[in-house]
């Protein structure tokens, strides 16, 4: 079950129950309240008859007395109640007087016979001194019988009177009716607001499933929209920040396979060119007779090939201890490791040019020495293939604020924006540079060469 259709269900029970509860004691509390002032009334009209049958008897007393009309008097208050000619009440209200041993001394306005006193408790309770009242529901419909001693004169006597209760079971029907009709029209009303606060509720989550879906599926361009309850609002920013560091891991996943792929281009490069040179010569004088010369030139390019395939694994072995051993920097004097970048560039190519631009205060650098000269030695590389024999290649420092950087600077157009040079090309450049916090930046200079930067931002 959806939990839309939960809350509904559970909304709309509440709000019912509750509507029902209300009514159901409202009912009861105006129904006890009218029952209340029936047995009030009822209590009076006992009163009420006690008061004219003690009158009666008094009178009755009086005028059989001297000076009265002769008749014999009644031999007792009893008496006086038994000899009682007429009605003491009207409208609709009866009347029946017991003496305290529940024997019937008088009744009136029975349509039908009173129960008798062996079946009315209310009865016995009075004749103990207690008033009481009891329902009950004979063929005419509801009546109330309530029972009270009264003294008239100087005997006590069980008063009980009845009146019907047609007022309270009309009560109670027409309550019933508008109790039916305001849950009818409060379920239509109360359950269309939980219907539309539910689905208004769930619809949001929803949305969130969805993008927790598209998630799932790749899609990390989405967001959800905070907007709504507290705690869902809240899972929408929650939400939307695990997209966020998702997308960025997923991004950062990609760029590193990226990385990797075109470390992998470029090793697989820097080995196949010196390879194929060495399979190459090999295959020459394999096939040729024998000439010293040719013999001697060919052997001294398979030895220089060999050489560099050397230096790349060196490179390698290099970048991969990095990766796996602690990082150790040291402080290295910026000239001394521009002095030794020149001069290996020098002895590896003589047919260009290097010259050194830094500042006489450059200080000092917190590196590791062979990564960083392996990383400036490529850039040198680098520059030198891609500018004609005699060229002038530049290495250099520089600083602007906090950032301090190593550079190599030709005129040549660019060779060293992106070619693969000696050592592991751009790739391990880059590594290095990764490796010392720094980053490798390149820039067109004036005239159309290029400037490529190792940069060691923040560095006090």
């Amino acid at each position: 079950m959806k939990i839309w259709v939960r809350i509904f269900l559970l909304a709309a029970s509440v709000t019912l129950v509750s509507i029902l509860v209300t009514g159901v004691f409202s009912i009861r509390g105006g129904y006890r309240s009218l029952l209340d002032s029936e047995v009030r009334s009822l209590l009076r009209v006992t009163e009420a008859a006690a008061s004219v049958v003690a009158n009666q008897a008094r009178t009755a007393r009086y005028a059989a007395g001297p000076g009265g009309s002769g008749e014999q008097a009644p031999a007792s208050t009893l008496e006086s109640v038994k000899q009682i000619q007429g009605p003491l009440l009207g409208g609709g209200t009866e009347l029946e007087i017991y003496s305290v041993d529940l024997e019937p001394v008088y009744s009136e306005g029975h349509a039908e016979g009173p129960p008798g006193a062996a079946d009315s408790p209310e009865l016995a309770a009075a004749a103990k001194g207690r008033s009481t009242y009891i329902l009950r529901r004979p063929a005419g419909g509801l009546r109330l019988y309530l029972a009270a001693s009264e003294t008239v004169v100087d005997q006590t006597f069980v008063f009980r009177a009845s009146t019907p209760l047609d007022v309270l079971d009309e009560f109670l029907r027409s309550q019933d009716l508008f109790l039916g009709i305001i849950c009818a029209i409060a379920a239509i009303i109360l359950c269309g607001a939980a219907f539309v606060g539910s689905r208004a509720i769930t619809s949001e989550l929803e949305a969130l499933t969805l993008q927790a879906a598209a998630i799932g599926r790749g899609d990390y361009g989405g967001r959800a929209a905070a907007r709504g309850a507290g705690e869902v609002a809240a899972l929408a920013s929650a939400l939307n920040r695990m997209a966020d560091g998702v997308e960025a891991a997923v991004n950062r996943l990609r760029a590193e396979k990226a990385d990797r792929q075109s470390f992998i281009d470029d090793l697989t490069h820097e080995l196949r060119t010196p390879v194929s040179s060495i399979v190459g010569f090999a295959d020459h004088l394999r096939r040729r007779p024998y000439d010293e010369a040719v013999f001697s030139e060919s052997l001294t390019r398979i030895h220089d090939e060999g050489l560099r395939i050397l230096a790349v694994s060196e490179g390698l072995k290099r970048l991969l201890l990095s990766r796996t051993q602690p990082k150790v920097l040291q402080e290295e004097r910026v000239v001394g490791i521009l002095d030794r970048a020149a001069v290996d560039a020098r002895a590896r190519n003589a047919d260009h040019q290097v010259q050194i631009e830094s500042p006489a205060d450059a200080g000092t650098l917190g590196v590791d020495r062979d990564l960083i000269l392996t990383a400036l030695g490529n850039l040198l590389d680098n520059a030198m293939r891609a500018c004609p024999p005699g060229t002038v290649i530049t290495i250099g420092f520089g600083r602007d604020g906090a950032a301090r950087w190593l550079f190599v600077s030709d005129p040549g157009g660019g060779g060293a924006r992106g070619e693969a040079g000696f050592g592991l090309g751009i790739s391990i450049c880059r590594e290095i540079a990764d490796y010392h916090g720094a980053r490798l930046e390149y820039e067109t200079a004036n005239g159309g060469g290029t400037i490529a930067r190792i940069v060691f931002p923040n560095l006090q």
